[in-house]
């Protein structure tokens, strides 16, 4: 059996009628953080071929994903200006399962499908958690780094605090993230 993988922003999933086509495409949380996610889902599904499936993982709400909702909740207790980030009409726009499965149906998938799966992230320390987020967040990696070294220290100890009263006085703590997770079959089509 020969497996290949492919890795690529979303525009370069934009096709062109020459181009490959892969047995299955999959966004892990990219396409339903996008400002134009109609768009973002056609062209995921652009890149897979007829009868392939297609898979979106998407937030549930803010509370539900405590990574995050950590990390706002840092960030605000130091910057007394900062400002949530949005939660419509990006951020958490996937965040209701029913809402994710009709968008699937939406740009054509057939046999949609959507489950909720909660999951414990470890993270070693504060600081795991702010590399993870400025590795996967552009948003967040932006909002951290508008800060001033002493505030980025601060967002580092409250977040530290946060983990030791969660975990009884340990650096590190289980954060527990709630994910929809979305699949549809692409039903004939021409490229």
């Amino acid at each position: 059996m020969d497996v290949g993988a492919r890795t690529a922003a979303l525009a370069a999933l934009d096709l062109g009628p020459d181009g490959e086509a892969y047995d299955l495409a999959v966004s892990t949380v990219q396409v339903a953080t996008m400002a134009d996610l109609a768009t973002d889902l056609r062209r995921l599904v652009h890149a897979a071929q007829a009868g392939s499936l297609v898979g979106v993982a998407s937030f549930a709400t803010l509370g539900e994903v405590e990574p995050l909702a950590y990390y706002v909740g840092a960030l605000t207790a130091v910057a007394a200006d900062f400002a949530p980030p949005p939660l419509t009409p990006t951020a958490f726009q996937l965040a209701d399962p029913t809402r994710l499965a009709h968008r699937l149906r939406q740009v054509g998938l057939t046999e949609v499908r959507v489950r909720t799966a909660t999951r414990s992230v470890r993270f070693d320390s504060a600081q795991h958690l702010l590399e993870a987020v400025t590795r996967t967040d552009p948003i967040g990696a932006q909002r951290l780094e508008a800060l001033t070294d002493r505030q980025a220290s601060d967002v580092e100890q409250v977040l530290d605090g946060m983990f030791r009263e969660r975990s009884g006085g340990s650096r590190g703590a289980a954060l527990r993230a709630v994910i929809n997770v979305g699949r549809g079959r692409i039903a004939g089509k021409t490229r």
